[in-house]
This record gives C-alpha cells, sequence and structure tokens, in this order.
C-alpha cells in the first residue's frame, strides 16, 4: 500500500491543501505551516485497518493540532457496508451524497482519503462506524 494525495484540511479554522503520503509502515501529512508523522497500528493477519488507524490517527495526532481533514471518511455522506469493510480492511465505503437510487459500486465507491467539494461535517469527527 503506497498512497499519495492532496487533501484538503481546516487548520485553525482556514482551509488549506495539505499532501498525505502513507505505507503500510508509516502515514505522513504535510500542510503550509506544519506536518506530522504517525505510525498506524498493525492487526496481525490483517495489516493496517483503515478506518482504525484513521480514527487513532486524527485522535492523537490531528485533534490536538486543531486540525480537521476534509476527507470521506470524516464526512457526513460516508458510510461501510458490512462487506466494503470486510473486503477492504476499513479503507473503502460508500457516499451517499448523490444517492437517489440503490448504491452503485462503481459510482458510490470511495476511499477513507478520498475527498470532494461536498465534505459535510459530521455531528463527531469520528470515523464511521461499520454498519453491517
Amino acid at each position: 500500500m503506497d498512497v499519495r494525495k492532496t487533501v484538503v484540511l481546516e487548520v485553525e479554522g482556514r482551509l488549506v491543501e495539505g499532501q498525505f503520503t502513507a505505507s503500510e509502515e508509516w502515514w505522513h501529512l504535510r500542510w503550509p505551516g506544519g506536518e506530522v508523522s504517525f505510525v498506524p497500528p498493525s492487526q496481525p493477519w490483517l495489516g493496517v485497518v483503515g478506518d482504525e488507524a484513521l480514527r487513532q490517527f486524527l485522535a492523537e495526532e490531528l485533534a490536538p493540532r486543531g486540525i480537521v481533514p476534509h476527507i470521506c471518511g470524516t464526512c457526513a455522506y460516508f458510510t461501510f457496508s458490512g462487506m466494503s469493510w470486510d473486503m477492504s480492511g476499513g479503507w473503502v465505503g460508500y457516499c451517499h451524497h448523490n444517492k437517489v437510487d440503490p448504491l452503485d459500486p462503481l459510482r458510490d465507491t470511495v476511499d477513507i482519503w478520498d475527498g470532494c467539494a461536498h465534505w459535510t461535517a459530521r455531528e463527531s469527527e469520528e470515523v464511521q462506524d461499520e454498519e453491517g
């Protein structure tokens, strides 16, 4: 798993662009004026479980710095199905923003680190728990 993404971050009330880089062993997030590295927890037989690692990253590294990433994993429109969580290890779920029909995996599937202009804050900044 090697991930490189440009993400929108809310830092002290301002929206800025950041660079997220990840591998199995470490995550790194850089934004104008700061950066943070994180070692995601790894589970035996599972490796890094995406939503659990994101939840820990938010709580331990980003929340104390007042940073909210505007990514699918923190968006009110994002959910997992039991199958999407199982199949992706907590990395891929569904966006319900444009939901007018039943969910279509080809159209509605998103990664927890994806982002878009429709990001909406949750009541709580927790990562969406598995629904299924």
